[in-house]
């Protein structure tokens, strides 16, 4: 990967991040950030289709987008990992996660192969 291309990529996470866990203000999520962001590295997902990096933010992104709806309460109070409804999850989005990943190898050894249960609970 370029540097040009690393550094696209840390941006766009660091995008997410803020809009996942918001660092100020009321709300605990900025949803338009979270979308900003996927939408971004999915365009760069279309222009490397092959680069594991790319392929692995995306499908991480999309995985932790999938997660949104279990993480938050009716009042948007955060609600801890082992307390959440996994029945809430995105499924839309972790079937989207092995398209992002790839089938097979191509993210092997980046925990983020096609071949790898959708959420694990760790």
């Amino acid at each position: 990967m370029t540097v040009a291309r690393s550094a696209v990529a840390g941006m766009i996470y660091l995008l997410f991040n803020e809009g996942y866990a918001a660092s100020g203000g009321e709300a605990h999520v900025r949803m338009p950030l979270c979308e900003a962001a996927i939408h971004l590295a999915q365009l760069l997902l279309r222009l490397f289709p092959s680069e594991p990096k790319v392929m692995s933010l995306t499908a991480l992104l999309l995985l932790q987008h999938a997660r949104l709806p279990a993480r938050l309460d009716a009042h948007g109070g955060i609600v801890l990992l082992e307390d959440q409804d996994r029945d809430l999850r995105n499924r839309r989005l972790i079937g989207e996660r092995t398209g992002a990943a790839g089938e097979g190898g191509a993210t092997q050894g980046h925990g983020l192969g096609g071949n790898r249960p959708a959420l694990r609970r760790t």
